[in-house]
């Protein structure tokens, strides 16, 4: 089975334990995160965070987005503006986002905003499983593969639920690591 092929089940499987998680659980493990990803160093000095917007059973952001906004740092949400392609774009609040692709919300705000425009930018990458050395299995769009291969300068967290702590995913040049993996048990990577 070649690495695609590997992925494409491993997607699969991943999507289905994703699944099963009762809402209950989805909420307990995206609080634990919070409280972790809040006190990281990382989290306090950024002025942005480019944050995904949390669909179906990912790893809840709202509430995330909600704190930085509270604390007074900027957000910026991913939008599709092409095959294959995404930018980021500037928002006050999560009414500033209407659903579009894949019927997740997106900013209709028109400022676009790039990592290298600001001072100690943040990134959150949404995924299906992670390694805590931060290799990562995304959707298999190549979305942030593509974006953040541009924009080295974003510090990138990776937020996941403890059943997608996987020991080793297949992993090719081109894809996204993250810096450090956030789980309900611990923050990994880092070293």
């Amino acid at each position: 089975m070649d690495i695609a092929e590997k992925k494409k089940e491993l997607r699969k499987q991943e999507k289905a334990r994703r699944e099963e998680i009762s809402d209950c659980e989805a909420a307990l493990a995206a609080e634990r995160c919070e409280e972790q990803l809040f006190r990281l160093e990382q989290f306090l000095c950024c002025d942005f965070l480019f944050s995904y917007i949390s669909y179906k059973k990912e790893l809840f952001t709202h509430d995330i987005i909600k704190h930085a906004l509270d604390k007074g740092k900027h957000i910026a949400v991913p939008k599709v503006v092409g095959a294959g392609k995404m930018e980021f774009f500037e928002i006050s609040s999560l009414s500033d986002c209407v659903p579009g692709a894949f019927g997740i919300l997106e900013p209709a705000a028109k400022r676009k905003i790039t990592p290298s425009q600001c001072r100690a930018p943040l990134a959150l990458l949404p995924g299906l499983a992670f390694t805590v050395d931060g290799i990562r299995l995304g959707y298999g769009g190549g979305y942030y593969d593509r974006y953040f291969a541009a924009q080295k300068k974003a510090f990138r967290i990776a937020l996941c639920y403890d059943f997608s702590l996987l020991k080793n995913l297949p992993c090719e040049p081109h894809d996204l690591r993250a810096d450090l993996v956030i789980a309900p048990s611990g923050v990994y990577g880092g070293d």
